[in-house]
């Protein structure tokens, strides 16, 4: 009934907002604390070990939630076993214009296209360190919007310079259909050079976030260059772009009951 009666309300406003207000809410001090005395719980964690890293349970949360880790302390209050932040770009960026958040409740759909707003790399890593968390942390590393193709390397590397230390796994967005070109990435023109420039410096488990539109030959083409890569997995799937939510007047990415 309480669920009922949230959403009702919560769905009268814009997502984008709701979601900024929830956030906020929950990044206040000694809401975790009151989040942990009523959900907290380790009875039915379950400890499971993926790519060397220890998982407290198999629930998680994707990025795109909390994409500059505003509300950690909350998420491990709730009792997730692990946390992915991001996207993150080695600078900060403003992402795309507004309204970019769009909500189709008949169809239980969102789509966003939100263009890897966050606050750069710097910040969240800043804030990472200051949350010191006993859950697993994964960090969604992409490109700035200015930044070329042929130099998009540069800032998967340089988010990793900064972060390496503090997190747990990283996870490579080249899939996002809100950034221009930036799927281009997943081709093969740019993909085997990039990953293998990426893997010399990341001294963490790096996963490659697939995105749903590819047809089975790109996706046999991806494998074949991942093979003898020492990628530890792959991420299934970022949003996609599908014919229905751009009837329904939506630019972006779709999620839910399209994907």
């Amino acid at each position: 009934m309480l669920y009922k009666v949230l959403k009702f309300f919560l769905f009268k406003f814009d997502p984008e907002t709701i979601h900024e207000f929830l956030l906020k809410i929950l990044s206040f001090p000694g809401v975790p604390c009151f989040l942990k005395f009523l959900y907290g719980s380790d009875a039915w964690n379950s400890p499971v070990d993926y790519f060397g890293v220890r998982f407290k349970n198999r629930v998680g949360l994707a990025a795109g939630f909390d994409k500059n880790g505003v509300a950690l302390k909350a998420w491990e209050a709730l009792g997730f076993g692990f946390v992915e932040i991001g996207t993150v770009t080695p600078r900060p960026q403003s992402g795309n214009p507004k309204p970019r958040l769009f909500r189709f409740s008949a169809q239980h759909a969102l789509v966003n296209a939100m263009g890897f707003n966050n606050e750069g790399i710097e910040r969240v890593v800043q804030r990472i360190q200051k949350a010191k968390l006993e859950l697993s942390i994964g960090l969604s590393i992409g490109k700035n919007k200015d930044t070329p193709l042929i130099d998009a390397w540069k800032d998967y590397v340089a988010c990793i310079q900064v972060a390496n230390d503090c997190v747990d796994f990283f996870v490579v967005n080249i899939s996002s259909p809100n950034t221009p070109q930036l799927r281009e990435l997943q081709k093969p023109k740019y993909l085997k050079e990039l990953l293998e420039k990426i893997l010399t410096h990341a001294r963490r488990p790096l996963l490659l976030k697939l995105s749903p539109d590819l047809s089975d030959s790109e996706i046999l083409d991806i494998m074949q260059i991942c093979k003898p890569l020492s990628l530890s997995g792959f991420v299934a799937s970022n949003t996609g772009l599908f014919k229905k939510a751009q009837i329904l007047g939506a630019r972006g990415g779709a999620t839910e009951a399209y994907l």
